[in-house]
């Protein structure tokens, strides 16, 4: 259905709006200080278009975690994709996270 397909394009955009803006807020501030709204005035858009797309601040680190993850094995050589491989990324990214002291992951 035509309305099917505007949907995930729709997500996708709002998405990419609110990544950007919390990178550079990022780079101005630490990440446990920084709210949606400080989020979505920087994007330019409301709490109620914010909200569909993500949960929280966290959960566009999350989602863009894992859609590196997902590029990284769409474009991995065959003979090194496996479950463990997806695994050790997750873990790599998480632990840079950690280390780098801007968010607590668990």
């Amino acid at each position: 259905m035509p309305g099917d397909e505007k949907q995930p394009q729709s997500a996708l955009l709002r998405g990419l709006r609110c990544v950007k803006p919390l990178i550079d807020l990022i780079l101005e501030k630490p990440l446990v200080s920084i709210t949606v709204k400080d989020i979505c005035a920087r994007a330019d858009i409301n709490r109620s278009t914010f909200y569909p797309a993500f949960q929280d601040v966290t959960d566009i680190l999350r989602t863009t975690e894992d859609e590196i993850i997902e590029h990284m094995r769409e474009h991995a050589p065959t003979h090194e994709r496996s479950s463990a491989t997806g695994g050790r990324s997750r873990d790599s990214l998480s632990t840079f996270w950690s280390r780098s002291g801007t968010i607590r992951v668990s």
